[in-house]
């Protein structure tokens, strides 16, 4: 089997909240946003009859870099107890051109960051050292996200 994941799905409070995280501060595009009644198999936070909203936001990347975000609509779902990082957390990574600017961004939307940009070296698939920056944020859920750039 040749699997290709094709997007990430994350389940939000509110579609529009994170819409605008997705589109104004990383700069995704909406390909996809509609209210869905749940046929009740395939998928197990859903019975049938349920209402969700799917929106698929496209990064700039054509051939992945999508993100869907699905919010219960009725029933909603119970809001999560607080907890810190662990088994089964997602860590979305991401690569930008200007990491500076994604800073600003952020700074000026009040994101959360975690850690701010800051020089790592990794070492490359050729064995040679690789330098990079990045910075952590959660998005409007709590998702942690991974923003990268690689000078040059």
């Amino acid at each position: 089997m040749n699997a290709v994941i094709k997007r990430t799905t994350l389940v939000v409070r509110s579609v529009e909240r994170s819409k605008a995280f997705y589109r104004d501060v990383l700069g995704f595009t909406t390909t996809f946003d509609q209210e869905i009644t749940m046929a009740g198999s395939g998928y197990p936070a859903a019975k049938a009859g349920d209402r969700v909203r799917l929106a698929m936001m496209q990064g700039s990347d054509p051939r992945g870099s999508m993100v869907g975000l699905l919010e219960h609509l009725d029933p909603k779902l119970p809001e999560p107890a607080e907890r810190s990082v662990g088994i089964g957390d997602t860590v979305i990574v991401m690569h930008t051109a200007d990491l500076d600017r994604v800073h600003r961004v952020c700074s000026a939307a009040g994101v959360r960051v975690f850690s701010e940009p800051h020089p790592f070296t990794i070492r490359a698939p050729d064995g040679k050292p690789a330098q990079m920056q990045s910075m952590t944020v959660f998005d409007p859920d709590g998702f942690i996200i991974e923003i990268n750039q690689r000078p040059g």
